[in-house]
């Protein structure tokens, strides 16, 4: 199985958008930190949806789903979004406080409804069978 650190780390150590044995499967690389070039990647492909599944634990992750997002908006081509949380309804009092990484969620959802990207928040809760 493709491990999505070790897929980043090849990628950003030689560049190269061909995966060994996944050689069919388009893979776009991606500077999120640049807003515009992301904008203009998502317009050349003609990316209709994002799923995003970043692992949103710390400050510069959530940052990064905020540009991305934000790429998406500008990009007049992306008609969807899912941002990453599969998890609770952060919104629910208490959750804030709870999980540290409940603001980041709460804000790529307030960003998106202030757009005209539909978005698909999935709250399955926790899946305690995994842990």
């Amino acid at each position: 199985m493709l491990h999505i650190s070790s897929l980043i780390r090849s990628l950003t150590r030689t560049q190269d958008t061909k995966i060994k044995g996944y050689e069919s499967v388009p893979v776009l690389a991606a500077d999120y930190s640049d807003v515009d070039s992301t904008a203009a990647i998502l317009q050349k492909h003609n990316i209709g949806t994002i799923i995003s599944a970043l692992s949103l634990f710390t400050e510069e992750v959530g940052e990064a789903q905020m540009r991305l997002i934000q790429a998406a908006i500008d990009s007049n081509v992306v008609k969807r979004f899912v941002p990453s949380e599969f998890a609770f309804n952060y919104l629910r009092p208490g959750l804030r406080d709870f999980h540290d990484a409940a603001q980041m969620r709460i804000d790529a959802a307030d960003k998106l409804r202030d757009s005209h990207v539909e978005f698909t928040r999935f709250v399955f809760g926790w899946i305690l069978d995994t842990w």
